[in-house]
C-alpha cells in the first residue's frame, strides 16, 4: 500500500486557508454597509415580483364541473402575457390533504371551512389573511382580479410617479379636507426637490465612457426629480370591494378606524405601505414616508421591506421598462449602478412609523409571504413562510400608534445600519465561520486518512 506523507507545512497551509474564510465571513458582519444608488421605489419596480393571492378550491372527490369556467378565468388571468394577475388557483381535495403540512395561518383558514358546505373558494392574501370564503362565480372573479381604481393606480405608476398617495376618506369632511391639503403639500415638496432622492454619489467617478461633466450634472439633476400622485377611494364603491377589503386587512386592527381618513402609499408593482390614519396624516409624516421610498436601498429582499402586495392585473414589465428608460443612472451618460456607504439618514420613517435607514422595515404582525409561492408536499401553492419576530423591524408600531400627529424619531444605531440589517450580517458571518470550521474538520479527516494509507 502506498503511503502519502503530509507534512506540517501542508497542514499549516490548510488551516490558514480555513481561517481566512472564517475571517472574511466575520468581516462581513461589521457595520460597514454598502447601499446601491437606486431609490427604493425604482428598485421595487425593477426587481420585486408581486406575491400571489391564493384561491383555494376546497372539495371532496372530483371537482364540480360547474366551477370550471371560474377556474379557467383564474388560470388565464395568472398566465396572461400582456397583463398578468398575481393570483393562483389551488384545488384541494379534502379527502387527501394533510393540513399539518401547511403554514399555520393557511391551515387554520382552510380547516375553518373544511366541515361546511362544499365546494367553496377560500381566498388568502400573500400575508396569510383570509379575504373571502364563498363559491365564486365569473363576475366575482372579474371584480377580484381587476377594478377601475387599480387600473388608475397602474396608470399613475406607469407615468413614472414614485408612489400614489391613496386616500380613503373618513366621515368628518373637515378632517378629510385637512388630509387632502397635507397630501397636496407633500406632493409639492417632492416636486420642488425638498425631499432628497437617492441617485448618484457625486464623490464617485463616472463610468468609463460617460458623458461630459455638464451632461453628468444634467443626469444627476434628472435622477433627483421626484413625482408623486394621489387618488381617492370611496369606502362605499361596490366596484372596489376587493381592493378595500385587501387594504383594510393589511393590519388586524384597521377596522377599528373605519371612520377615520387613511392614506396608503402604493409603489413598485402594486405594493402598499401600511397607512397613516386620522391625526397621523401630517405633512411631516408623509414626507418621511416618501423619503424612505426615495432613499437609497440597501436591502434587496422584498419581504424584508414594509408593506404588502395588492392584487393587480397589470403589465408591470412594460411599466418597469418605461421607468428604466427615464432613469439616467442606468445609462452610459450617467454614473451607472454604484454602491456607496449607507449613512444614517436621520429622516426616513415608514408609514408604520418604523425607523429606517437601510430599507429593512417590516410590519410587526406575523405575516405569511414570499416573492413567489412554494408548493407544499400536497401540491398546494400557499403563501409560504411565516415572518417571525426576529425578522421584524425594531421599531414596528400598530395602526393605533400611527394615528398620532407626532412623527416617530429615527433611532441612531451608530453605524448607519438598522439592527435588523446588522443581525442579517452577523448571521452571514456566523454561517461563514461555521462553514470554515466544517472545512477544517473535513480537511483533518482527509489528512488523517491519507497518513494512514
Amino acid at each position: 500500500m502506498s503511503q502519502h506523507f503530509v507534512g506540517p507545512k501542508a497542514v499549516a497551509t490548510f488551516i490558514a486557508r480555513g481561517f481566512v474564510v472564517a475571517i472574511l465571513g466575520f468581516a462581513g458582519t461589521q457595520p460597514t454597509i454598502r447601499a446601491c444608488t437606486t431609490p427604493v421605489y425604482r428598485y421595487a419596480m425593477y426587481n420585486w415580483a408581486s406575491s400571489p393571492f391564493v384561491v383555494c378550491y376546497l372539495h371532496r372527490g372530483e371537482p364540480d364541473a360547474k366551477d370550471e369556467p371560474v377556474h379557467k378565468m383564474l388560470r388565464e388571468a395568472s398566465k396572461n402575457e400582456s397583463a398578468t394577475a398575481n393570483v393562483v388557483l389551488e384545488p384541494i381535495d379534502l379527502d387527501q390533504w394533510k393540513p399539518e403540512k401547511l403554514p399555520p395561518p393557511v391551515r387554520e383558514a382552510l380547516k375553518a371551512h373544511s366541515e361546511g358546505p362544499l365546494p367553496i373558494h377560500v381566498v388568502l392574501s400573500p400575508w396569510g389573511v383570509e379575504l373571502s370564503a364563498s363559491r365564486l362565480d365569473e363576475a366575482a372573479v372579474a371584480a377580484m382580479v381587476s377594478s377601475p381604481m387599480r387600473t388608475r393606480l397602474g396608470e399613475l405608476l406607469d407615468q413614472g410617479n414614485a408612489a400614489v398617495l391613496l386616500l380613503i376618506p373618513g366621515k368628518d369632511e373637515v378632517e378629510n379636507t385637512r388630509v387632502k391639503e397635507a397630501i397636496r403639500e407633500t406632493i409639492a415638496q417632492a416636486a420642488s426637490g425638498q425631499i432628497p432622492v437617492a441617485s448618484i454619489d457625486p464623490g464617485v467617478p463616472p463610468m468609463p465612457g460617460a458623458a461630459t461633466d455638464e451632461a453628468a450634472e444634467d443626469a444627476l439633476a434628472a435622477a433627483s426629480r421626484l413625482e408623486l400622485a394621489t387618488a381617492t377611494l370611496a369606502r362605499t364603491d361596490p366596484a372596489e370591494k376587493w381592493l378595500l377589503e385587501s387594504l383594510m386587512k393589511i393590519e388586524p386592527d384597521l377596522h377599528e378606524y373605519r371612520d377615520e381618513p387613511m392614506v396608503f402609499a402604493v409603489y413598485g408593482r402594486g405594493r402598499s405601505m401600511e397607512p397613516y390614519i386620522g391625526k397621523g396624516v401630517t405633512v411631516e409624516n408623509l414626507c418621511q414616508l416618501v423619503a424612505f421610498l426615495a432613499g437609497a436601498c440597501s436591502c434587496m429582499v422584498k419581504e424584508q421591506n414594509p408593506g404588502v402586495d395588492l392584487l393587480f392585473q397589470w403589465d408591470w414589465e412594460s411599466t418597469a421598462d418605461r421607468m428604466a428608460a427615464d432613469d439616467p443612472t442606468l445609462t452610459p451618460t450617467g454614473f451607472g449602478y454604484q454602491e456607496m456607504p449607507a449613512e444614517p439618514s436621520g429622516a426616513a420613517v415608514d408609514a408604520a412609523g418604523n425607523t429606517e435607514s437601510a430599507e429593512t422595515m417590516k410590519s410587526s404582525e406575523p405575516a405569511v409571504s414570499e416573492a413567489a409561492s412554494k408548493p407544499s408536499e400536497e401540491g398546494v401553492v400557499a403563501p409560504a413562510s411565516v415572518t417571525t419576530a426576529e425578522q421584524t423591524a425594531p421599531a414596528a408600531v400598530s395602526a393605533a400608534e400611527r394615528t398620532s400627529a407626532t412623527p416617530v424619531a429615527v433611532a441612531d444605531t451608530g453605524s448607519g445600519a438598522t439592527p435588523l440589517f446588522r443581525r442579517q450580517m452577523w448571521t452571514l458571518g456566523a454561517g461563514a465561520l461555521v462553514a470554515a470550521v466544517a472545512v477544517l474538520a473535513a480537511g483533518f479527516v482527509v489528512l488523517r486518512r491519507r497518513t494512514q494509507e
